[in-house]
């Protein structure tokens, strides 16, 4: 199993960032057990913000 902390922490370091890296997967379906987003955002990239759990968009 992927230790996801060790490798946010590699490239947090490695890079330079001064906030986590997000992960995202083009998928056909979502994973099994991950919520449907049901809110609206202007962007992409609004949608991890202050988020702390998976989440699956269309």
């Amino acid at each position: 199993m992927t230790d996801y902390r060790t490798v946010a922490r590699q490239l947090t370091d490695s890079l330079g960032l001064r906030r986590r890296p997000v992960a995202v997967a083009f998928r056909q379906t979502p994973p099994a057990g991950v919520a449907k987003f049901a809110g609206t955002e202007p962007s992409g990239c609004k949608y991890h913000r202050g988020r702390r759990q998976t989440l699956a968009t269309q």
